[in-house]
């Protein structure tokens, strides 16, 4: 067993790890996740987990440690959609992706602190959002929901029951794409 630093405070990937079985000790990155320029949404999330993780793994005392695990989810539908700024943003999010599908993407870097190998790839997921009625965009970004999560939804909450089904990895639109994770983890 993995003793493992996160670089994150999320608690929906603290908790995902620990339904899996993994004990992780948030060590939240603190960088500007700024996206790279000229970059697609797959180099984006990509560069943005290995600098989360590579943040941890020279800023943070790392002594006990095997893994420091970095992520970042991205919501694109021909652009990338962060987490919202104002109630305003998460309105104009939400309305972009009623009646539509995009893709929910996350990159994962592992880096190996016994041998400072690093492990970077990418899981995209395909969501696909019921029409919502303006009442209904109204009444969801008045919760508390939208405003920590790229794109302004989690489907694993009150948004959920908005989402007509989707294609790959549920985990991966949670925010840690537990199945690539556990695969990295057998090649290391």
């Amino acid at each position: 067993m993995y003793k493992i630093a996160l670089a994150s405070k999320s608690p929906r990937r603290i908790q995902l790890l620990n339904d899996y079985g993994m004990q992780a000790t948030p060590l939240p990155a603190d960088i500007v996740e700024k996206h790279p320029i000229n970059c697609d949404y797959i180099s984006t999330v990509m560069h943005l987990a290995l600098k989360k993780a590579m943040y941890v793994y020279t800023h943070e005392n790392i002594t006990g440690y095997d893994l420091i695990i970095g992520s970042d989810t991205i919501v694109y539908n021909d652009e990338i959609l962060e987490k919202p700024s104002s109630k305003d943003d998460a309105y104009k999010m939400i309305k972009s992706l009623a009646g539509h599908e995009h893709i929910v993407a996350t990159g994962i870097a592992i880096i190996d602190i016994n041998n400072g190998k690093k492990y970077v790839s990418h899981v995209d997921t395909l969501v696909y959002v019921n029409d919502l009625t303006e009442n209904e965009i109204n009444e969801y970004i008045n919760t508390e929901e939208p405003y920590d999560k790229a794109g302004a939804y989690a489907i694993q909450g009150i948004f959920g029951k908005h989402i007509e089904k989707y294609e790959g990895s549920y985990t991966n639109v949670m925010g840690l794409p537990m199945e690539k994770l556990q695969e990295m983890l057998k090649s290391i």
